[in-house]
């Protein structure tokens, strides 16, 4: 006999995934719904002005955090063996390598003020 316990993760997985289905369908439809409305209403259409900053403003932040977690791995296997908050190293470096790329994405980008 099944208990509870074991059919929790299956039904957990079921909720995620009908959650993040209907997060992006919402998204698609308001966003469907305000272009509709702004073409009835004869106003410009809000499209993206270029398309490469926004590839830059998400590229720059996702490379240095996988460079944050390379560089947590060299430190937890290469110096810090017997650490027993090896977590924390994880997680700062990632934090702190992805700020970095925030950083240079907004001076990429060109939308710091000269």
């Amino acid at each position: 006999m099944t208990t509870l316990e074991d059919i929790m993760p299956f039904i957990m997985i079921i909720i995620l995934g009908v959650s993040v289905c209907t997060l992006f369908f919402g998204l698609g439809y308001l966003r469907y719904k305000e272009r509709m409305t702004m073409i009835e209403k004869d106003l410009t259409n809000p499209l993206p002005a270029n398309k490469s900053k926004r590839a830059i403003r998400f590229g720059f932040p996702i490379m240095f955090m996988g460079i944050g977690l390379l560089t947590a791995f060299l430190l937890d296997t290469l110096l810090l063996h017997g650490i027993a908050n090896v977590e924390a190293i994880y997680f700062s470096c990632v934090m702190i390598f992805g700020g970095i790329g925030f950083i240079i994405a907004y001076f990429v980008s060109g939308d710091a003020k000269e």
